[in-house]
């Protein structure tokens, strides 16, 4: 796998690391970024040698969202043909991370903001810095929500809260994210925390071997449980019990 704009690399046994490198530009999501980056979930999609994926950002930074000062941004110039496939980039992205079989835990520090709360949204788990932040606004700049993030916002947070963070755009910390169910914990090292999650949830204990036995390995555990749409975190607790 060739990835410019993105490093990828494993960091422990069958867990890769994929980090978004746009520093400059505080990790902004040019459509190089998401065409590389949908191109290697599809890749990683039928990759039995990865159980779990972390998602971060280079240099503290989670993502600035789109980048709205790229040429072409939002289709501007372009035929109606290309406008529109220029604005499902970021959407293709989104369902290409939600749609993958493995693990998929988003690291969190510093800018969360616009695309970049979609593509957190897309991950299974997000863990933050204490300096992490979520912000969406896309109602204030006069853009819409394309990228398939409310009902995800909604099944998390509610539909109350919800409105809070996309309709006023208001600006959630870490403390309230994770009061608000937005994100599973705080740490000084999301990374590190995410990963050791990442493991413990995708190799099954003995409590999970006679579900897996007939199933393919190794994420066909992961795999039914995110198919049927069944919490995460229910599987945690199945995983990690002792009988």
């Amino acid at each position: 796998m060739s990835h410019k704009l993105i490093d990828i690399k494993v960091v422990e046994p069958r867990i890769l690391s994929v980090t978004i490198k746009n520093y400059k530009k505080r990790n902004a999501l040019s459509d190089s970024i998401k065409i590389e980056l949908e191109k290697l979930a599809l890749e990683l999609r039928d990759n039995t040698e990865i159980i779990a994926i972390i998602l971060s950002g280079e240099k503290g930074v989670f993502s600035s969202g789109n980048d709205l000062n790229e040429k072409n941004a939002f289709g501007e110039g372009l035929d109606l043909l290309k406008a529109r496939q220029q604005n499902r980039l970021g959407l293709r992205m989104c369902d290409a991370w939600t749609n993958l079989p493995q693990i998929t835990v988003a690291s969190i520090e510093g800018d969360c903001i616009g695309g970049g709360v979609s593509l957190a949204l897309s991950c299974d788990f997000r863990f933050c810095s204490e300096n992490a932040y979520f912000f969406a606004p896309e109602v204030d700049i006069g853009i819409t929500y394309s990228w398939g993030s409310i009902p995800k916002l909604v099944s998390l947070v509610g539909p109350a809260k919800a409105k809070i963070i996309t309709i006023a755009c208001k600006k959630i910390d870490a403390k309230t994210a994770l009061n608000w169910g937005l994100c599973e914990e705080i740490a000084k090292d999301p990374f590190g925390t995410g990963t050791r999650i990442a493991f413990d949830v995708s190799l099954p204990s003995n409590a999970g071997i006679a579900f897996a036995t007939a199933l393919p390995a190794p994420v066909s555990v992961i795999t039914i449980f995110k198919a049927a749409d069944l919490p995460l975190l229910f599987l945690v607790c199945i995983l990690s019990t002792k009988f």
